[in-house]
Formats: structure tokens, sequence, C-alpha cells
């Protein structure tokens, strides 16, 4: 609680990736395999959502999109469904009202139901990855270097200098935060 700087515990397991939404926490449990639960902010009503090992998720209004550890990108409706594959050999993904991925050296958006796929970058390159997005703007790194991707051109954003990971971020004045 950030105003009595009381802590409680509501799960004692181990628990990896975390997403808040306005009624329920879910989580990966490695306790349970991986795989994605909720439950309500009280620890009570723990729920299994998805029975298999997951990556990374993230929660799009009554809509779960995420990655298992077999590269698959899955959506599934929370209240009433099986997950169905998206794609697959999908190494990352974000969302910048659209999915932004990363599969086989190429990046591409495909829209929350999985369709309208559109290539926006192909590499020959097997060091490219996709490392962020903002508004508008697709970030990836190739041979070291960091690029922006707007509107189909490629803008060399860094000097090669550094190594980026997957949480490229900016703030309002157009200044990149990256992990490094």
């Amino acid at each position: 609680d950030t105003e009595s700087k009381q802590t409680s515990c509501l799960y004692n397991g181990n628990v990896g990736a975390i997403f808040v939404t306005a009624d329920k926490l879910y989580f990966t449990d490695y306790d349970e395999g991986g795989s994605l639960m909720s439950m309500d902010f009280d620890g009570s009503n723990k729920v299994l959502v998805i029975e298999r090992p997951i990556c990374s998720f993230v929660i799009c209004g009554d809509t779960v999109i995420c990655l298992d550890n077999m590269q698959n990108l899955l959506k599934m409706n929370l209240t009433n469904s099986e997950p169905e594959q998206i794609a697959d050999h999908v190494e990352r993904f974000f969302i910048n009202g659209d999915l932004i991925v990363e599969s086989d050296q190429t990046i591409f958006s495909v829209d929350l139901h999985g369709n309208d796929v559109l290539e926006l970058y192909r590499s020959e390159e097997p060091s490219m990855r996709l490392v962020g997005v903002t508004d508008d703007t697709i970030l990836y790194q190739e041979n070291g270097v960091l690029f922006g991707l707007t509107n189909g051109t490629s803008e060399a954003l860094s000097d090669g200098a550094y190594e980026f990971y997957s949480s490229a971020r900016a703030d309002n004045q157009g200044n990149l935060y990256c992990c490094a």
C-alpha cells in the first residue's frame, strides 16, 4: 500500500511476469509450470487462465495475447475460449494499437484478432532484434546499432556501442530509454 507503506503477501510462490487490470491480477506461475494465472487483489480466487508455459503476455480488454515457450503467439478471450495461435516462430512482440511481432528476422504488424498481417521490415542479419515500440516508431537493433522504423523508413538512433534489450521506451520529449 503506497499510502500506509504496509506490505502484504498475496501469493507465496514462484511468480514471473505480472499484469494488473481494473479488477484482477494476472501472473505467470512457475510453481504451476509457467502457466498464466489470475486472482483478485486480496489474493483470493486464484484461477488457471492458460495451462502451458507462458514467456510473456499482455491483457487487452477481455483478451490475453501471450507468447508461449514454443514461440507460439496466442490470443484468447478471457471469458469463454481456448487459446488460438496467431503466429509461430515468434521471438518477441509489443503492442501499439496493433501487435508488432518479430519472427524469423522479420518484423510485421497484425491486428489483435490475428488478421491484416503487414510486413514492416525484413533482415538478412541474424542479429536483428525487435526492442520496443513508441506511438509511431518501431525500435530494432541490427549489428549493434539501434534503428527507428517510421512509415517504412529506418534511421540509425545509436552508434553501435551497446547491445539493447526488449525494454526501449520513449518520453514525451522524444528521448529513448533502453536497457543495454
